[in-house]
């Protein structure tokens, strides 16, 4: 699912940008791999989990509060107040689909876990950007 579903995020950077240079397995391992697995397994599995699976949440209610929190967790990456927004707005709505992709795959945490590792390995292997909202 995860291949499938990011495919089209090298064939596209092979023609918008070049090759990161620096050690981009170092890279992969730092800002996809361990922050992927992390990010998920905290914010998805703990965060998220916790409040739909066991509280008894709703899907929204506890998809929004994971999302309300992962964006803010990625405000390190904005300078100004309209950085920190458009960063919040497509941190959380990618907070929300991972939480969907996690239900409805049978609580499946390697399901939304595949999809950010997959897109923050594209993020380095490829000079795309400095950050979530852009260069």
């Amino acid at each position: 699912m995860g291949l499938i579903s990011t495919a089209v995020l090298p064939v596209t950077y092979a023609f918008i940008a070049p090759l990161s240079s620096g050690d981009i397995l170092f890279d992969i391992f730092q800002w996809a791999v361990f922050a992927g697995i992390g990010e998920e397994i905290l914010y998805r599995g703990m965060l998220f989990g916790l409040l739909f699976r066991f509280a008894g949440w709703g899907f929204l209610p506890a998809a929004l509060i994971g999302a309300i929190v992962f964006g803010i967790g990625h405000f390190y990456q904005g300078n100004s107040v309209l950085e920190f927004a458009g960063i919040f707005g497509i941190t959380a709505i990618a907070a929300v689909w991972w939480s969907w992709m996690y239900i409805e795959w049978d609580n499946n945490i390697w399901v939304p876990a595949a999809l950010h590792i997959l897109m923050n390995s594209y993020f380095q292997i490829f000079d795309v950007a400095d950050g979530t909202l852009g260069s």
